[in-house]
Order: C-alpha cells, then structure tokens, then sequence
C-alpha cells in the first residue's frame, strides 16, 4: 500500500513540475517589450566667438541633452544648447542609433529650437508627445530623464508659481512655470522635458539645486513657436512696445493726473516704429486695460488659468483667453479721445485702453537730449560753484 501511494505521489510531483516548466512567463512577451519613449539624446559639439579676437573662435565644446519627439518628425530643444553648434547628432535611447540633424527654426529670446533629422526614417517607431497647455500652480510635473542604459528616470515635482520672467536673453520676460523638484544630475540633463500626464508641459530652463526649484519654459510659448515655426516667415513673439512702470505711488498718480484707486500702468517710454508708437501712444499715458481684461497699479491682470499676472502675457502667449491678432506687428489699438488717427491694420488687433495726459506732463521720463561736450567746455563747467563735481567734492 505504501509503495503505491509512493507511486502515486511521484507521478503527480513530475506532473505539477511538467506544468510548472511550461507556465507562460508574468509578462506577455508583446508587453515585456519596452515602450519607445517619445525623447532621443542630442549630442553637440559647436564653438563660441570669440569678441575680443573676433578672427577666430574659443575653444571647442561638447553637450549632451535630451530633446522631446513631436510630431511631423521634428525633435524640440532649447536654443542655448545649439547655439554656435558646428555639428548635430540625434541618438536613439534604446538602440544607440544615431543620425546627424539639422537646426530647422531657433528663437533665441524665448530659448526653443526645432531639430530635423538628416534621416527622414529615423524616428520611425517613436510615438510622438503631445503638448498640455493647461499646467496650473498646484499641479505635478514629472521630469523625464534618461539612464546610461536607456532606462527612464523621472522624478516629479510640485508647480508652485506661474508667472512672467526673464529668459537667458534678457530681451523682455516671458511666461515661466517654477517647479519644486529634486532633479538628480545625469550626463544628458542639459535639456529635460517636463510631462504632466504623458504630455509634454514644458522644457527646463534653468535649476538651482540649492532651493531645488526649477523653472521651465511652458506649454503656451511651446506652443506659440511651433505654430510660428510652421509658417514660412518666422515672426516671433510680439512685444508691447512700450516701457512701463507700476502707478502705486500716490505721487506718480497726483502727477499723472489719476484720482480715485484705479489702475494701470505709466508709459515712460514708446520704441520707435513700433505698433505702439504708429497707434499714437506716448510717453505718460496710463494704460488701464488690454482688450476685456483691467490692469491694476501693478500692471497684473486676472488671468481665468493663472490668476493674477503681468499684463505683457497677453501679448507673448497666444492663448484662447487672449484676444490676439494673427500679426505679431498689428496687435495695439489705443482707445483714446483725443486720438483720431488709427491705421487699420492696427485697429484690428487688441485694443489698449488708456487714461487721457495732459501735453505738460509728458516730460517726466522722457529721456535727456545727448551733446557732445569738450573737453574744456566740461572742465570749465565742472570747475563752476554749485555744479555736481563740486557738491560731490564737498561731500568727500
């Protein structure tokens, strides 16, 4: 009896170890095979001019980024990382493929550059990203990184200011998520996409891993470049025009003639040939609104995604909440009493509200007239009793 039902065990022990060699492995072999994401390394080796001896070039450099794959072929970087390249080259995460590229559309205000590949197949296989542009403070941000294997590495961070800055161009300021982030150094980190929900939301632009806080170029001015990019005439971003300056100084206000606690912002200066100067807008006017939206004496204006926010994003981010013409040259149109001579191509575009100045005040911030002095004209009216040279000796 014990030596049948040791036979009996046996047969189902080779069976069950039978069953077990044949079992199906936990991930199907289709899932197994890693997902191609949507990012490829840029390597770049380039030169810098060299201003001081402008006959030759500094030194040669090398970087290594990340760019994000769009659609229609084209991969998205910053402008910093292909400025003054010599040579492109695109490399495929997984397989190490690599291919040279080309620079297609570079903005070096708002830092964004599209890249094309010498290989029209290259990105074959890659799913492209697409963009979100409705990142709002509060919301998460993963960004994405790449390991020396190919493996992906990303590391989320919290949004905790929308809001106009500066970009490496200090050109004007632009829209600007700040992020923060425990970013983790990695050799391709020059350039790293930033995704909310598998979509892209934005590409780092700079980090200070002190503070841990990230700020990255957005969605919306992605978004303004890439439909820019595919016109045949790269126009750019549009600009005000004009200088301003905040109107909470009850003083500037008194002098401007602005009674009450309205808001609006000073103009202290207009650039010739500019939209601005061709609608008739001069130096101490006070701008009150943009289109539909008021403008306080801070020069903010409730934005329906952002809240309150620097006026000027209304003319650097074309969005829905933006009234914008499709010309980055026609988009100012004063709204002004005693201003009859609107040029109509302007006249379509957003209208800028103004409170009306009185011809006296206009000289404030105008700027001083330049003329060549001597050298002895300026000695003798230094040497004069009460000029500034003398004050400032008597004060030594």
């Amino acid at each position: 009896m014990l030596k049948h039902s040791l036979i009996a065990f046996g047969i189902i022990l080779v069976a069950a170890s039978g069953t077990l060699a044949k079992k199906e492995p936990a991930v199907p072999a289709t899932a197994s095979k890693q997902k191609q994401l949507a990012l490829v390394r840029v390597n770049v080796t380039g030169q810098s001019y060299d201003y001081f001896r402008p006959w030759q070039k500094k030194a040669p450099f090398s970087k290594r980024a990340l760019g994000a794959v769009l659609s229609k072929g084209r991969v998205l970087v910053t402008a910093d990382l292909v400025a003054n390249q010599n040579f492109v080259e695109l490399e495929r995460a997984e397989s190490g493929e690599k291919t040279a590229a080309n620079v297609q559309v570079i903005d070096y205000e708002a830092n964004l550059a599209l890249l094309e590949p010498a290989e029209k197949t290259f990105l074959d296989g890659i799913t492209p990203l697409e963009i979100t542009p409705d990142t709002v403070v509060g919301d998460r941000l993963a960004a994405w990184q790449l390991e020396p294997t190919g493996a992906l590495l990303a590391t989320e961070g919290l949004v905790t200011t929308v809001q106009m800055m500066p970009y490496p161009i200090d050109v004007g300021q632009f829209l600007t998520y700040r992020v923060s982030i425990p970013m983790q150094y990695r050799e391709n980190s020059y350039t790293v996409p930033l995704v909310k929900n598998n979509k892209l939301a934005g590409l780092l632009l700079r980090y200070d891993s002190r503070s841990q806080l990230l700020d990255a170029i957005p969605a919306p001015i992605i978004t303004h470049f890439l439909k820019e990019a595919e016109s045949q005439q790269y126009r750019g971003f549009p600009s005000a025009g004009f200088s301003f300056f905040p109107t909470r100084d009850p003083e500037l206000r008194e002098f401007a003639e602005e009674k009450g606690k309205g808001g609006g912002v000073y103009v202290t200066n207009v650039e010739p040939g500019t939209p601005a100067m061709k609608a008739g807008l001069q130096v101490g006017d006070v701008v009150t609104a943009i289109g539909n939206h008021e403008i306080d004496q801070n020069g903010n204006y409730v934005d329906p995604l952002y809240g309150k926010i620097e006026f000027t994003n209304l003319l650097t981010a074309q969005r829905k909440s933006a009234v914008l013409s499709g010309s980055a040259t026609a988009i100012l149109c004063p709204r002004r009493s005693d201003f009859s001579g609107a040029i109509p191509s302007i006249s379509q575009g957003m209208g800028i509200q103004l409170a009306t100045r009185s011809a006296s005040a206009f000289g404030l911030f105008r700027p001083f007239p330049i003329r060549a002095v001597s050298r002895e004209e300026s000695a003798h009216r230094d040497s004069q009793p009460g000029s500034a040279c003398q004050q400032h000796n008597r004060l030594r």
